[in-house]
């Protein structure tokens, strides 16, 4: 993992807030991350991925979520 990816609170990389929630489970086998643009001049889409690694994109503002769009 990205080391500052990896620090807590909603890290900023690329112009983009990441935030990644585990799944209460030891060890974490499931988690989501969803990356999105910390401003409109950095991005216009969010995303989300899971443990499945696809990644989903929402384009219209909205929340990207496991039934969202795959990129690809």
């Amino acid at each position: 993992m990205d080391s500052l990816l990896g620090v807590a609170g909603n890290p900023v990389k690329s112009g983009y807030f990441f935030t990644y929630t585990p799944v209460a489970v030891s060890p974490v086998t499931q988690y989501t991350i969803l990356p999105v643009p910390s401003s409109t001049s950095t991005g216009q889409r969010k995303f989300f991925t899971d443990q499945s690694g696809l990644i989903r994109q929402a384009t219209d503002g909205s929340t990207p979520t496991v039934s969202s769009t795959p990129i690809g």
